[in-house]
């Protein structure tokens, strides 16, 4: 996959599920806000690893896919 094009949900089958916000959130046990914050917060989250859009088009930020293990990670340097 080229490096400046961000996965499909049905390409990153392989690389494990991508999940909603409200799915992430829950998984994480933190707001929507929390996790935005995160996102924007020093680069430590690139799309296309650890978010992609739903809709490539849009500009929206509620309509994102997550990547759980690799968000996952992220939290647990930010953490300790």
């Amino acid at each position: 996959m080229p490096l400046n094009q961000a996965p499909t949900k049905d390409r990153a089958k392989g690389e494990g599920d991508w999940v909603s916000t409200e799915e992430m959130c829950d998984q994480l046990e933190i707001c929507r806000s929390t996790l935005y914050r995160v996102r924007t917060a020093d680069g430590l989250m690139q799309e296309g690893v650890h978010y992609t859009r739903k809709n490539p088009t849009s500009i929206r930020c509620g309509h994102l896919l997550w990547n759980p293990d690799e968000v996952k990670k992220v939290f647990r340097r930010r953490l300790g």
